[in-house]
């Protein structure tokens, strides 16, 4: 249970059905939908939560990186969440609308978390929400992810105690992944469809526990571009642990397969 003026990271639709009838001010919902393949923004337009705002990945990410999905320098994430509306004394609800279930709203999650934003089948609407710009203030906590050189490291066995976690579909992790690397499809930590919300604490603890992940040990997921590495992330934040227990690798197989290209000892292949 969570403590008198406290939320928890994981709310119900109940609880946030509620919280909107109270139309509480300092309460933002953000739609944190996001797939490489379709304009979700387009569905936004379509669809959405009442009063939800659209958080654009495309926009808010470090577009100086040949690599996609990077998170962007403190002072763009800053302007980014200020020109939406937001600032720090808000509390945000993030959602995604993917069809396969939760997907991208852990990938928001694990970014205002890093930035220091410690905030803790109803009607939708077509109204395009614009909310009145805002000063938003952020500060990298480098505790949440790790870079290429970090992982080398770990790979090279100077990281003995760490571990590495793929959040990939089986097919793209047996066609090449980081050396070490063990493999949870973040489908995984989601309950069947047709709602694919995330397991129960218990079931998240066996799916750990089945792919060999002891999660007293730390531990560094990553994915093709950093987005579905947040959802492990968030399951395993939900079990209680946190950063620097637990990171994300936000380079991720976009990075390090171009990188570690002829190196030897750095990718490994497995066999289905």
């Amino acid at each position: 249970m969570a403590e008198k003026g406290t939320i928890e990271p994981l709310v119900s639709v109940a609880w946030l059905k509620e919280q909107l009838e109270q139309k509480r001010p300092e309460l933002v919902v953000l739609d944190c939908s996001y797939d490489a393949n379709k304009d979700v923004r387009k569905e936004y337009g379509a669809a959405h939560i009442p009063g939800a705002v659209f958080f654009n990945f495309k926009e808010c990410r470090d577009v100086t990186s040949p690599y996609p999905n990077m998170i962007p320098p403190p002072q763009v994430f800053a302007q980014y969440c200020g020109s939406i509306g937001l600032d720090n004394t808000m509390h945000v609800v993030l959602y995604d609308n993917n069809s396969r279930g939760l997907f991208s709203a852990p990938r928001a999650y694990w970014m205002f978390k890093a930035f220091g934003h410690d905030k803790n089948g109803f009607p939708t609407s077509s109204d395009i929400v614009q909310r009145p710009t805002k000063i938003f203030h952020a500060t990298m906590k480098k505790e949440y992810l790790k870079t290429y050189d970090d992982v080398v490291h770990v790979v090279n066995g100077g990281g003995v105690e760490a571990q590495l976690i793929d959040a990939r579909p089986p097919v793209l992790f047996q066609g090449g992944h980081i050396t070490k690397a063990r493999n949870i499809p973040y489908f995984s930590v989601l309950n069947d469809l047709p709602n694919a919300t995330l397991k129960d604490e218990a079931a998240l603890r066996q799916t750990f526990a089945a792919a060999g992940i002891d999660l007293d040990r730390p531990a560094i997921f990553n994915c093709s571009s950093g987005m579905s590495a947040c959802v492990l992330f968030f399951a395993a934040s939900i079990l209680g642990k946190k950063p620097p227990e637990i990171t994300v690798y936000n380079g991720s197989w976009t990075e390090w397969e171009p990188r570690a290209k002829g190196h030897h000892g750095l990718v490994e292949y497995t066999t289905p």
